[in-house]
């Protein structure tokens, strides 16, 4: 088996698919496979993927969402580790061989997740995080959940040793957003998480047509994870109950103050009910003393119409 299997889902983004090929191709480290999963691109995106046919092994299949693309490519992966780079998003040369690195030192470990950096048309430079041979920074948890600082990953600097991938299903293809979160919370304890701090290992590219910047469907999936925590779909109660809950609350909280930010009082009002009493087990008193005079004062300035007011997602 090789070590690498580098999966990257795209739909309709032919010259940013591109980008990120390359970089891939770019990798100071070879021992691995790169698999593009053409979730149904009705663009040039098939034309574009053509001009990399002998070093990149391309699959195709119906619109089916970037869960489902992803799934596509690690059931055909071979690799040891699973790396899933998204088709907006761009590595560092240095990124494999960092994973590489830390896989050999701390004998395998079931998941490492790497810092990234955003960015809009150019990527950054100038920043000793983006060294390639500074000195690695990196902290190590017997437990994913065990680490205090979430929120720690995203999906293109994470690298997933495969038996934890198998053991989870994959990603959710129900959820069109956050599905990240939800694989985290039904990933089991596994043997070990290294959180690699420096260098950094991905550049996050901001833009309109991002999957995260429908802000609706992101509320609609994060109330889609709390329901699923209340049935008990990610565990009963239990000593791992309040790490997920942590998890969860912490969510809430970036996305309360984004609907307050945008004028949605309903949306951050709904939020902040459902999870009032995780946020004051965690004792998140700015929070919880902060958000109602935010709330007050949005209404004030009528960011936000009065007929809306109470008619918030459930």
């Amino acid at each position: 088996m090789i070590r690498f299997s580098v999966i990257i889902p795209v739909f309709n983004r032919g010259r940013l698919v591109q980008e990120a090929i390359e970089s891939v191709l770019a990798q100071s480290h070879a021992d691995y496979e790169l698999i593009v999963v053409d979730d149904g691109s009705t663009d040039d995106t098939p034309q574009r993927l053509e001009h990399f046919a002998d070093r990149v092994r391309v699959l195709r299949q119906d619109n089916a969402g970037v869960s489902a693309a992803r799934n596509r490519g690690a059931d055909e992966a071979r690799g040891d580790y699973l790396l899933f780079l998204d088709s907006d998003d761009l590595w560092f040369p240095w990124t494999l061989n960092t994973f590489a690195r830390l896989i050999a030192e701390h004998d395998h470990p079931a998941l490492i997740a790497g810092n990234g950096v955003t960015f809009t048309d150019a990527m950054p430079d100038g920043d000793d995080r983006f060294d390639k041979d500074c000195v690695q920074i990196y902290a190590d948890f017997p437990r994913y959940r065990s680490s205090s600082n979430y929120r720690w990953f995203n999906v293109s600097g994470l690298a997933i040793r495969r038996d934890i991938w198998v053991d989870t299903g994959g990603f959710d293809p129900a959820l069109c957003t956050l599905e990240d979160v939800d694989w985290l919370l039904r990933t089991p304890a596994g043997s070990g998480f290294i959180r690699a701090e420096a260098p950094t290992l991905f550049a996050y590219r901001r833009h309109t047509d991002s999957l995260t910047a429908d802000f609706g469907k992101q509320i609609r999936s994060l109330h889609d994870l709390l329901e699923r925590e209340r049935r008990g779909v990610y565990g009963q109660r239990g000593a791992d109950t309040r790490a997920r809950r942590w998890v969860l609350a912490a969510e809430v909280r970036h996305f309360c103050r984004a609907s307050l930010r945008r004028g949605e009082l309903a949306l951050a009002c709904g939020l902040y009910r459902r999870t009032l009493a995780w946020q004051f087990l965690e004792r998140r008193v700015r929070f919880l003393m902060g958000f109602p005079v935010a709330t007050a004062a949005g209404l004030l300035r009528r960011r936000t119409a009065p007929a809306t007011w109470g008619t918030g997602l459930p």
